[in-house]
């Protein structure tokens, strides 16, 4: 499990920081956290979402856990703030440029994708250029549906499905390099 703060929420997050504290040795992660631009145009509350994501950087960066990051139309602003961080960062549900998705690469981060993909050209163009070692499945259930319905859980073999297709490789192969990659981000024990 993972404990965070939506962005949108508000500036009452110290509930959420106190809950981390005292739980961070039962979390695997930090999230999700970050920024929203699409939901949040107003400067100044923009400034609260950098300052509160700020506080979940630091968090991530004392307890050692990774942070899942929430960056819908504000990813370049979200990659400038972890980048030089100690934090291992993933981008969930990434809809960014290209040019900075390789970046985030580059770093040694990780961009997770749902559904979306099944629907969305920009996100199968994500899919060609993100290596399957820092890829990451998701479903962001209940939203983001493969036909723009409710999403559920297994819905990610459906997103596997086409990123194999993308990248010319077995569903196989990507279901296992995500489960890799969430064993290794999360440092997760399997029984």
């Amino acid at each position: 499990m993972t404990l965070g703060y939506h962005p949108t929420e508000g500036s009452d997050y110290e509930g959420v920081i106190k809950l981390i504290e005292q739980n961070h040795q039962r979390i695997v992660g930090i999230g999700e956290a970050g920024l929203d631009y699409h939901w949040e145009s107003d400067l100044r509350k923009r400034g609260e979402q950098k300052v509160a994501f700020s506080r979940f950087i630091e968090l991530a960066e004392q307890f050692g856990l990774p942070l899942v990051i929430h960056s819908w139309d504000a990813e370049p602003d979200c990659f400038t703030m972890v980048k030089d961080s100690e934090v291992m960062c993933v981008f969930h549900c990434y809809s960014g440029p290209l040019e900075l998705a390789k970046q985030i690469i580059d770093r040694g981060f990780y961009i997770s994708f749902a559904t979306h993909i099944c629907f969305s050209k920009h996100h199968r163009k994500l899919a060609k250029i993100v290596p399957l070692e820092n890829l990451l499945l998701e479903t962001d259930s209940p939203f983001l549906g493969p036909e723009r319905h409710r999403n559920l859980p297994w819905n990610i073999k459906l997103s596997a499905e086409r990123i194999a297709i993308e990248k010319g490789v077995p569903k196989e192969r990507v279901l296992l390099a995500a489960k890799e990659n969430a064993i290794k981000v999360f440092k997760l024990k399997l029984k």
